[in-house]
């Protein structure tokens, strides 16, 4: 039985997206397109409902993104759209970036993250050096204003058993401020969404049954998919009886949607034929 989520810090209007397993995030942090696309593709998510945008670290790009937030909310109220509230942003590091003693650029990065308000540092777990991602972590912790702390975790890097152990240890440093994100991806190359799809879900239900169900204070952590997926993926998951509480997408997601997506920012009735299929992903 999935219990509520326990995530200090984070309004209730996220909390429920978490608890309804309806939290979206729309990931930039791989994309290769160009800014212009990155920023109308904020502007129709924040309109849609996403509750969450993740990037890599760059600062322009963290600017931007506000910007095209903003540029949303505008938008919002001229095409007389329901309550606007604002996308949290997320800043994606890898672990492998930092090299090990040696922790300057780590707090240099987070300084800047803490003026930009950014609400979460997701590390992806790119190195199986579990000392150094513990460091790592607990350097982040102890410095980032927000707390916020996202593990990006993946089979193609980790075992099942050294998976778990690590969100175990991490647990114990960040306690109730943990998200968990299942990337089924299994190389960067491959194009098989099915496979991925796969890999996340089957993944999520092991952490399920091995980790989450063990107990509460596990049980509370957000779990977010990601990796292949698509309009597909709630359901698949709810068929499969996986329990989950958010989604990662990136710009295949709106392509599914609607191949001419961009045309949707400036209409009324199209931005709610978006909005629909989002809130009924399950169906």
């Amino acid at each position: 039985m999935k219990k509520k989520i326990r995530l200090n810090n984070l309004e209730n209007h996220y909390q429920n997206r978490f608890n309804n397993s309806r939290f979206y995030k729309l990931n930039l942090s791989k994309t290769e397109e160009t800014s212009n696309i990155k920023s109308n593709l904020v502007v129709i998510s924040s309109l849609i409902g996403f509750s969450a945008i993740s990037i890599s670290y760059d600062i322009q790009e963290f600017k931007n993104i506000r910007l095209s937030i903003e540029e949303a909310n505008i938008k919002s109220k001229l095409l007389k759209l329901d309550e606007f509230i604002s996308p949290l942003i997320f800043c994606r590091l890898k672990i492998s970036m930092f090299k090990k003693n040696q922790f300057n650029d780590l707090l240099n990065k987070i300084e800047i993250l803490n003026k930009l308000n950014i609400f979460s540092i997701e590390f992806d777990l790119d190195s199986t050096d579990q000392e150094f991602i513990k460091n790592i972590i607990q350097i982040a912790y102890e410095n980032f204003v927000n707390k916020s702390i996202s593990l990006i975790i993946s089979r193609k890097i980790m075992s099942n058993a050294i998976i778990i152990d690590t969100i175990k240890s991490i647990r114990e440093i960040v306690q109730n401020d943990l998200i968990v994100e299942v990337d089924g991806v299994s190389s960067h190359t491959d194009k098989n969404e099915f496979n991925n799809t796969l890999q996340t879900i089957s993944t999520a239900d092991i952490l399920n049954k091995q980790l989450k169900l063990t107990s509460p204070k596990y049980n509370r952590i957000p779990l977010i998919l990601s990796g292949g997926t698509n309009i597909a993926t709630a359901k698949f998951a709810d068929q499969c009886g996986v329990l989950f509480n958010g989604i990662s997408f990136d710009i295949s997601y709106f392509r599914d949607l609607d191949n001419n997506f961009m045309e949707c920012m400036n209409s009324k009735s199209k931005l709610k034929v978006l909005t629909s299929k989002l809130n009924n992903l399950f169906l």
